[in-house]
């Protein structure tokens, strides 16, 4: 909402470079959740979430081709996001999508300790081995 009030041009482009980044990093988080939302319709959910997008832009379009000036064209997308985003605290999931979506992590979790422990079982092998035949070689050695 502020880059809609600027007026002088070295002042705008900065504000215009903030205000992408978020964009960008908003739309970034939007589509990163797009799969916890339901796995059975991932594509159901991507297609709206890729409408919404598309939706913005031609009402944005629409609003620009009118009868207002372009700071007041960027005040209302603003606003209009503002207050979209506060839906976000009305989104809720049930109890049984939470539990199967804990399930889901730490089955994941399980697979990744698992690989690690038999790297670290085959590194473990490796090194005894080493020692063994530094042993043999070396009988002396050991006794001290």
């Amino acid at each position: 909402m502020v880059f809609s009030q600027m007026q002088v041009l070295f002042l705008a482009l900065p504000m215009l470079i903030i205000f992408s980044l978020f964009t960008q990093m908003a739309e970034g988080a939007t589509y990163s959740v797009v799969p916890f939302i339901n796995k059975k319709a991932l594509g159901a959910v991507a297609g709206v979430v890729g409408a919404g997008g598309n939706a913005g832009a031609v009402a944005a379009g629409f609003l620009f081709k009118g009868s207002m000036e372009w700071p007041d064209v960027f005040f209302v997308i603003g606003v209009t996001v503002a207050c979209a985003s506060v839906l976000a605290f009305f989104v809720r999931f049930t109890e049984a999508q939470e539990e199967e979506e804990r399930a889901n992590l730490e089955h994941a979790h399980l697979d990744s300790l698992r690989l690690r422990a038999q790297r670290a079982n085959t590194a473990l092998a490796q090194s005894v081995a080493v020692v063994e035949e530094w042993n043999a070689k070396h009988p002396d050695a050991t006794k001290s």
